[in-house]
């Protein structure tokens, strides 16, 4: 699993999905990687169903093609091409 380790002054580990569903892992200076690792994989539950939210929550990209809804002010409108 690939992850961006951020390395900081600090007693526990924690962990982060951002936007883009990429894992920021937070831990101690002197934390070992396997140590890391091992966390990670206690936690694969929690990261897959978090990254799964994450991705449905992403805005679907539009077709442009005739009848297609959108919403515009509140309303929803079709796609009407001249």
């Amino acid at each position: 699993m690939n992850y961006q380790l951020i390395r900081s002054k600090r007693k526990t580990l924690s962990l982060q999905i951002n936007s883009n569903a990429e894992l920021i892992v937070r831990a101690p200076n002197r934390l070992s990687v396997k140590k890391i690792e091992q966390f990670i994989d206690e936690k694969s539950n929690w990261i897959e169903k978090k990254s799964t939210s994450i991705d449905a929550k992403k805005p679907q990209k539009h077709g442009y093609i005739e009848g297609e809804k959108f919403l515009y002010l509140g309303g929803e409108y079709p796609l009407n091409i001249d």
